[in-house]
């Protein structure tokens, strides 16, 4: 039966259990409402899952709400605090100090920003012993000096790891010359050795420093050294004054590399060796015992090179090679193939060394061997002996033309 209130004038009797069903709908035996009354009217039962107490109070924390806790401020892992001036204190972005000159990198360091534009000189003066300088983030591009003595440099404050960072040193030797450096720990140099300063005194030597790593490596190379006169050990002459029909050589004692000519040219001579520590004159072909292309007299022997040829069933030949030959027959038939390498009028002469009764064959053939009307000679093919054969190559006949025979020699 559906709970009511009661009605007046029909409920006699009845009026107050009536009611008291009614009631118990919404209500609890302690007067206080269900739950299930609140929820079905719409009303709140809870704030952020948490339910009321029995006073109908919600107690709440931080958590409950999404807000920050106190001890959370400024914490790790928590969140930033604000200054009075409503700014998040600089000691909470990042490591490193911060200033009106560095800026915040993106892994949290402080880092002082590369300035563009013309770069800083730092002018050293004169510097001897331990000398250290500061590159002020990478800024400084160039550093002067006067070596008055052997140096030992430091390099502080490049810019930081993963920036590039150069420097040009331009050091001048002092009126005595001869200073060195020691460059920082870690250094490279192109091409693997590290350069010898140019040592006169008053040279220049300019040297150029890099790192990518803020200063733990450092690549360096030669720019260029100015020295006058430049040594001969450096590419040079040992003096500002050269002069005409001058040569470099070698200089005997404390004197120039530049040495005079004795003579000067003419035509047809040629510059000579006159012997060990004395320069080259220009001499005459004559003199030398030198044979001219046209128009001179041989005043001495001449002995061709004489070519061993290997023995077969075909013999080659080089043309290229010289002019006496020497053949040993060991089979008969065997055949002297066409020359390769030919030029018009060469003459090549043939020594043939019969090891047994065998008769030498010659290629007739385009290139080989033309005998002519006087025909083939009868040759000696006997062992123990030697028969010689000369032919002349004509480039008009395409062969090698046949010049004559001595036979029966003893081999």
């Amino acid at each position: 039966m559906t709970a009511r209130l009661p009605i007046p004038g029909s409920d006699d009797g009845t009026w107050g259990n009536v009611l008291n069903d009614f009631l118990e709908v919404a209500h609890n035996s302690d007067g206080s409402l269900q739950t299930t009354a609140l929820a079905s009217s719409g009303a709140v039962t809870s704030v952020n899952t948490i339910a009321p107490n029995t006073s109908g109070e919600v107690t709440l924390t931080a958590g409950n709400v999404g807000a920050v806790a106190s001890g959370q401020v400024g914490s790790a892992n928590g969140v930033a605090s604000l200054n009075a001036s409503s700014l998040v204190p600089s000691s909470q972005l990042g490591t490193g100090s911060a200033s009106s000159s560095t800026y915040l990198r993106g892994d949290g360091t402080w880092a002082t920003a590369a300035t563009s534009g013309a770069i800083t000189v730092d002018t050293l003066g004169s510097v001897t012993g331990s000398v250290s300088v500061n590159l002020s983030g990478g800024t400084v591009g160039v550093v002067t000096a006067t070596l008055t003595g052997n140096i030992t440099l430091a390099l502080t404050n490049p810019s930081a790891s993963g920036t590039a960072c150069a420097v040009e040193f331009q050091l001048t030797q002092d009126g005595t010359g001869g200073r060195a450096v020691t460059w920082p720990t870690g250094t490279t140099w192109v091409g693997g050795i590290a350069p010898v300063l140019a040592s006169a005194p008053g040279a220049l030597s300019v040297i150029t420093l890099q790192t990518i790593d803020s200063g733990t490596s450092w690549l360096g190379s030669m720019v260029e050294q100015i020295a006058l006169p430049l040594s001969l050990s450096l590419g040079g002459t040992g003096t500002s004054a050269p002069v005409s029909q001058e040569l470099l050589a070698g200089p005997s004692g404390s004197g120039s590399v530049l040495q005079s000519i004795p003579s000067s040219g003419t035509a047809g001579n040629v510059l000579a060796d006159n012997g060990s520590g004395v320069l080259p004159t220009f001499q005459s072909l004559a003199s030398l015992g030198a044979l001219l292309l046209a128009g001179g007299t041989m005043i001495g022997w001449l002995a061709p090179a004489v070519i061993t040829l290997t023995d077969g069933a075909t013999v080659s030949i080089n043309a290229a090679a010289g002019n006496v030959f020497e053949w040993s027959i060991g089979a008969n038939g065997n055949e002297l193939a066409a020359p390769t390498n030919a030029v018009s009028g060469q003459i090549i002469q043939i020594d043939i060394a019969y090891e047994g009764s065998y008769t030498p064959a010659f290629a007739t053939g385009s290139g080989g061997y033309q005998f002519g009307a006087p025909g083939e000679p009868s040759w000696s093919a006997t062992s123990g002996k030697l028969d010689e054969v000369a032919f002349r190559y004509s480039a008009l006949a395409g062969a090698w033309l046949y010049q004559g025979s001595s036979l029966g020699f003893t081999s």
